[in-house]
């Protein structure tokens, strides 16, 4: 049945992907099929497939509504719109989800904006609508945690909603605040995903001068909860 549902949801949008369509337009920078490949790093197949078969990869021992946690992504372009059924699993699977996307698109060199809410939305497949999508869409481009002046707007990073962060931390177990943890970076009250936790861990424990390891959506090091340590 169609109707509007109350989950969370992320929309992210990968920063100055328009100069680059620009350039590979004009036979310059990043050909047409390697910024092809950018965009696979929005929104992944094979993540979708995960969810469907086999439930959530972030805390699978964590309560969800069901075992594919309502999840849907689509990708319009240079963006991405996720949604999962408001739970606790869904909460920190979107989060994941996210920062996958965002540390993906980092380790190519590239940096997304974003923001993380609860709302209403109708999301099945390619099809999206509601007005918790549109106070998503809307609040990315104001996104302004960690900026360094006072009118500043449009910061380079994915925002958690407050009320989004107040669910997780009031009603996630161990493992759901731990992960929680190491994705966000606290500005006063407010969070945003802060892929560069784990870039400055990466060079670490590569070495300085030596080019880090980039955790992926599917890399162990991200998965495997209390099995590394927190940064």
């Amino acid at each position: 049945m169609s109707e509007f549902r109350d989950k969370f949801i992320g929309f992210v949008d990968i920063l100055g992907f328009k100069d680059l369509v620009s350039k590979a337009e004009r036979g310059e920078g990043r050909p047409l099929s390697e910024l092809r490949l950018l965009l696979a790093n929005l929104a992944s197949e094979d993540e979708m497939r995960h969810f469907k078969t086999h439930g959530p990869r972030i805390c699978p021992g964590t309560t969800g509504l069901r075992r594919d946690l309502g999840f849907e992504s689509t990708q319009v372009s240079d963006c991405v719109v996720a949604s999962a059924k408001v739970s606790v699993a869904g909460a920190i699977n979107l989060v994941h989800f996210c920062w996958g996307a965002a540390i993906s698109l980092l380790g190519e060199g590239l940096m997304v904006r974003g923001y993380i809410t609860r709302g209403l939305i109708y999301h099945s497949g390619n099809e999206f609508m509601g007005t918790g999508y549109q106070h998503a869409y809307e609040s990315e481009a104001n996104v302004g945690i960690f900026k360094r002046q006072a009118d500043e707007r449009g910061t380079p990073f994915v925002e958690v909603d407050p009320e989004v962060t107040r669910y997780i931390l009031a009603h996630g177990d161990d493992c759901v605040r731990k992960i929680f943890d190491r994705y966000v970076k606290y500005d006063g009250d407010s969070a945003a995903l802060f892929p560069f936790k784990r870039l400055v861990h990466s060079f670490v424990v590569a070495g300085f001068g030596r080019p880090p390891s980039i955790p992926t959506r599917s890399s162990p090091v991200t998965l495997l909860s209390g099995r590394h340590s927190k940064t």
